[in-house]
């Protein structure tokens, strides 16, 4: 009816723990391959955008402060949980969905919101190494099986987090994966200091939502290939990451989609943190993007 009931805002805070309509993907270059020597980290957002497109209507740069620590959420008006978040010690935290290959019942009783322990790393760790260890210990307690991006100028690191029903059945284990990492048999991954994250875990011996699944393979490829091409990495190159496939999207998987909600690029060399934002019914091929503020303000 145009108007938000009070039933309606709380709802809106636990949508990552009950809907799952989500295809993310994410990228962390490290100083060894960047033209500053420092860290530069993507994360894309995908979601469904609405039977009108209401939620590109509704994009919001948050500034949280709490004390003397403060952090920065690229997200939705109106939400105060986590999706693309970063502290003001540099920490950048970005959620991606992952669910169980096959589908286990539903447990949300005596659970967690995800999004609001990333808050509250993001509020008390000042590195990435510490928030990785923080989110993965809780993992159990999660509603659904998930990857985390969680990076600062010195680290990057998937949180690979499956719920407690899903490690007790033995179809996953929990994993903090960096570039270093033993991949499970069939990936590829030819560039020592960049991290590739999509929606499956990837880690040798844990839960394979890569085979017979060519959406998460071929998305998986095209990052190698492409951080291959590009070699050494300006904040220029990652933005162009995102704008090399100009294609009918319903005929090939895309990493940046039609439904593409927001692309956030991270610049650790300066602390800028530069955006884009979808308008409209689909994602511009070519994204354009914004300085939305610094990492370090205050």
């Amino acid at each position: 009816n145009g108007k938000l009931s009070y039933i309606e805002a709380i709802t809106m805070q636990m949508i990552p723990d009950a809907l799952r309509p989500t295809a993310c993907s994410a990228l962390s270059v490290g100083g060894s391959i960047t033209e500053s020597g420092h860290r530069i980290s993507l994360r894309n957002l995908e979601w469904n955008l609405g039977s009108a497109a209401q939620m590109t209507r509704i994009h919001a740069v948050e500034h949280m402060k709490k004390g003397d620590r403060s952090l920065t959420s690229i997200s939705v008006l109106g939400l105060l949980d986590m999706i693309t978040s970063v502290n003001d010690d540099g920490v950048m935290i970005g959620i991606l969905d992952v669910g169980t290959v096959n589908h286990m019942e539903f447990v949300y009783e005596d659970k967690k919101c995800y999004t609001f322990e990333i808050r509250y790393a993001l509020e008390e760790f000042d590195n990435a190494r510490d928030a990785a260890k923080f989110l993965n210990g809780e993992c159990e307690d999660f509603t659904w099986c998930n990857n985390l991006l969680v990076t600062d100028d010195k680290d990057a690191f998937c949180c690979e987090n499956p719920t407690g029903e899903a490690t007790e059945a033995g179809r996953a284990i929990p994993v903090i994966r960096d570039v270093n990492t033993p991949l499970m048999e069939g990936l590829v991954w030819d560039t020592p200091d960049a991290l590739c994250i999509i929606n499956s875990f990837a880690t040798e011996g844990n839960q394979d939502g890569f085979t017979g699944n060519l959406g998460e393979t071929n998305r998986f490829v095209k990052y190698n290939n492409w951080v291959k091409e590009v070699g050494i990495f300006s904040v220029a190159d990652m933005k162009g990451i995102m704008a090399r496939e100009v294609v009918d999207q319903y005929e090939v998987v895309n990493v940046h989609s039609s439904g593409t909600v927001h692309t956030v690029i991270v610049d650790y060399a300066t602390g800028d943190i530069h955006v884009a934002f979808t308008y409209g019914k689909c994602a511009d091929d070519i994204p354009e993007y914004i300085l939305v503020g610094n990492y370090g303000d205050k």
